[in-house]
């Protein structure tokens, strides 16, 4: 029988998922802005993930930020490009949803889609190498 733990690593890390397929749907559909929202939501849940193990609970964007900065990039477990990605897609969602200009357009889209894609499937690697995951 699956751990408490394994059982809520594996639902973050499929949310993360689920929320970086909708950003590739969005990112075909031109949806530059939103596709790049989804990209930080799968990296969100991702970052969650890796700090579960290390009973780590951030309230807030920024507070996740700097808890995995502390418990997972400082140490190496997390690169610090894949850091630096996540960061600017934090900023990214937020400019995208709460400014009127568009500063995000299909190049930048298309990285921070990407970026996510590597973020997740390096959390999902350092948990299966920590045995958190079968």
């Amino acid at each position: 029988m699956a751990s408490e733990l394994s059982t809520r690593l594996v639902a973050r890390l499929e949310k993360a998922r689920r929320k970086l397929a909708t950003a590739k749907r969005l990112l075909d559909e031109g949806e530059f802005e939103d596709a790049a929202g989804r990209a930080y939501y799968a990296m969100y849940h991702a970052a969650h993930a890796a700090l579960l193990p290390k009973r780590a609970s951030p309230r807030t964007h920024k507070g996740l930020a700097m808890m995995l900065s502390m418990h997972r990039v400082k140490v190496g477990d997390i690169s610090i490009d894949l850091y630096r990605a996540f960061v600017a897609a934090r900023d990214q969602r937020e400019y995208g949803d709460y400014e009127v200009a568009s500063i995000i357009g299909p190049e930048l889209a298309q990285r921070t889609v990407a970026d996510a894609g590597a973020f997740v499937d390096a959390v999902e690697a350092l948990l299966r190498s920590e045995g958190h995951l079968a």
